[in-house]
């Protein structure tokens, strides 16, 4: 090429920088209209680079440094797929996803109301609702998130009414900026109710363009009021201390040695697994050491705020992991004979009906593999990490700035507990529920957290 040759240090950095100025260009294209669903910012940016990768393959200098041509090219992934995350492009813009709470497209204001509520993509499917409208809606089998909202018509008492007019409204390819109807409702736990639908744009800030709707139900009669306000504000409560408990767990917990001690211990016995399931993953303190230690974890749990927390974390779209959002009660998403180990760390009492997670797991691993689960010791075990973690935080000199954080976190653990048939769960107990859901029992551990925590690990 012009007699010049280039070191591969070169060639790696002018392909990086390729891609990060395609990113930036199909980034800016999107920003002022040009794009469209035969040039979308996604394809363009792999175009590009598509394009220098097969510049570069054909360069003589490949002669000289042939071995070092998939180096380089990893080099260029990797650095695309940080660039991605950075940017946010990782989800098609065509529609719209509620995972992420800081996606700029959308303002989580309008769905913080407490009145029931739900938010549309252009397809008229539901990307997610609220608590209230979980209260009265979440119950049944066929309202499903992803599905349409011609389901939770049909639950209507004037179903008939409302889905001719939206076919109305909404089949014209115009749709309207807003829209408002009655709607009425029998339920079962509150009798007759009666709402105004109001349904509204929700805009993309960038570009101005409708990506989706956020469709609030104002209430205008229950027939049993208080029984239904009862419900409604436990279930606002719970979800604001499910916020509270997210936001302060890995403060909390991240520097906590005996913790990082158990997390370890699980890793170190499936040290020699490709493709690990971690249920009931939280944070991902399990999920994110595995990943960064090269292997594939799949996370899942069914609490949306410690996922958008793991989310979050720095450089997770550059790990090897796939997350989630499913109840480990009904694990419908995980495949058969897939995975080399499983982990269940500290969370058997979060859960009422462990056998059937057992048997899930069981069915998601390959003949061989191992289950790791970690669990609080039956005589102190909730009471003695506490006190190890608040000791822990006072030897650190952080406990007084965390205090309100450490409380918290307390407070909905002990709940948790109170409810739950398996808050003491003992050795023997750990033992009988996994040889029940088809394991052998291969290795036992005790003494972790500080005294306070048990490990039995299973053999399918």
């Amino acid at each position: 090429m012009l007699g010049v040759k280039f070191s591969r240090q070169a060639w790696s950095s002018v392909l990086a920088a390729a891609a990060v100025f395609s990113l930036a260009g199909a980034w800016l294209f999107d920003a002022v209209g040009f794009s469209s669903q035969s040039l979308t910012p996604l394809n363009f940016v792999f175009s590009i680079i598509l394009a220098c990768i097969g510049a570069y393959l054909f360069l003589p200098v490949l002669k000289d440094h042939g071995p070092q041509a998939s180096t380089i090219i990893k080099d260029v992934i990797l650095e695309t797929r940080k660039t991605l995350a950075r940017y946010r492009l990782t989800e098609t813009k065509k529609n719209m996803s509620l995972w992420d709470e800081h996606d700029p497209r959308v303002d989580m204001g309008l769905f913080s109301a407490n009145v029931p509520t739900f938010v549309l993509n252009n397809e008229q499917r539901f990307l997610d609702w609220n608590v209230a409208f979980d209260l009265i809606f979440g119950h049944s089998a066929t309202i499903k998130k992803g599905g349409h909202i011609s389901a939770w018509f049909e639950h209507l008492d004037n179903f008939k009414r409302v889905a001719v007019r939206s076919q109305k409204l909404y089949g014209e390819g115009i749709l309207p900026i807003s829209d408002r109807e009655r709607a009425t409702y029998m339920s079962k736990e509150f009798g007759r109710m009666v709402f105004t639908k109001i349904m509204s744009p929700i805009i993309d800030r960038q570009t101005g363009r409708i990506v989706g709707w956020n469709v609030v139900l104002n209430i205008n009669s229950v027939n049993k009021r208080e029984l239904f306000l009862e419900k409604l504000y436990a279930a606002i409560e719970l979800e604001t201390k499910r916020i509270r408990y997210a936001s302060a767990y890995d403060s909390l917990f991240g520097s906590y040695s005996a913790y990082k001690k158990v997390v370890d211990t699980h890793l170190d016995t499936h040290k020699d697994a490709e493709r690990l399931l971690e249920v009931g993953c939280g944070t991902g303190a399990v999920t994110c050491k595995g990943a960064a230690r090269g292997i594939k974890v799949t996370a899942i749990d069914g609490d949306v705020h410690m996922l958008r927390k793991l989310r979050d974390k720095k450089d997770i779209n550059a790990l090897p992991v796939r997350i989630i959002k499913q109840h480990p009660e009904d694990m419908k998403k995980v495949p058969e004979n897939r995975y080399d180990g499983a982990v269940m760390m500290l969370n058997a009492h979060k859960y009422q009906d462990i056998t059937t997670v057992f048997r899930s797991i069981f069915n998601s691993l390959k003949p061989g593999a191992l289950l790791s689960v970690s669990a609080l010791d039956a005589q102190n075990g909730l009471d003695g990490m506490y006190n190890g973690l608040r000791t822990s935080l006072e030897v650190n000199g952080k406990y007084e700035k965390l205090k309100h954080q450490f409380n918290q976190v307390v407070d909905f653990d002990q709940e948790l507990f109170r409810r739950n048939a398996y808050r003491h769960v003992s050795r023997e107990d750990l033992r009988a529920l996994m040889l029940e859901a088809g394991f052998s029992i291969a290795d036992e551990k005790s003494g972790m957290l500080g005294g306070c925590a048990l490990m039995v690990v299973g053999r399918k």
